[in-house]
């Protein structure tokens, strides 16, 4: 399928591509959309229930929207519509989504799976992201720190720091890719996920 556009931007477009994108009708499945991640602006990924109403036969695909758009104008707003059985070359999903996948026989499906979970190993966080390090790391001020929240810093907004989920200092980790970490969903619940 190529590239669909419209004229205005969704105001939101999580909600938009889960009610409205990733919506078919069809009297034999049942399509559910369970989740869907937005990284980087462009590049959407939604775990996709599918379940066959005669056999009760359940499924989870992942779903791949990219988009096209400038991010502070509200018209021109472009999107092109894959699955992961195309084997797109967009292997930025989340863990969340890929742990919520089933097993498939697909080939390409597995092949698309596997570049996802290896650029999960190798990935510096994304900017919104929140981590936990495996391992809690002393910083100068002689705290120990693991949950941090990956965000913009400098004149121009491109640098990375880290803000401490629990004391809201910002600091910089060094040799962030070689540290073992695990990117979390941020939780409703700030304060319960801390003193976890």
């Amino acid at each position: 399928m190529g590239w669909t556009y419209k004229m205005d931007k969704p105001d939101n477009i999580k909600e938009w591509v889960k009610n409205e994108l990733l919506v078919w009708s069809n009297t034999k499945f049942i399509h559910t959309v369970l989740d869907v991640k937005i990284v980087n602006f462009k590049e959407v990924y939604a775990a996709v229930e599918v379940i066959d109403s005669e056999t009760g036969d359940r499924n989870v695909f992942a779903a791949l929207v990219m988009l096209d758009y400038k991010p502070h104008e509200k018209y021109e707003f472009g999107y092109k519509t894959l699955d992961e059985t195309c084997m797109p070359y967009l292997f930025n999903c989340p863990k969340s989504i890929l742990d919520k996948l089933t097993p498939t026989d697909n080939e390409h499906s597995n092949e698309w799976r596997g570049h996802c979970h290896e650029v999960l190993k190798q990935r510096v966080p994304c900017f919104g992201q929140t981590i936990e390090l495996s391992e809690a790391l002393v910083f100068t001020d002689g705290v120990k720190r693991s949950k941090f929240e990956v965000v913009r810093w400098g004149y121009t907004q491109r640098q990375k720091r880290y803000r401490c989920i629990e004391t809201m200092a910002t600091v910089s980790i060094s040799n962030i890719k070689s540290r073992n970490y695990t990117v979390m969903d941020k939780p409703d619940n700030i304060k319960e996920w801390v003193k976890k």
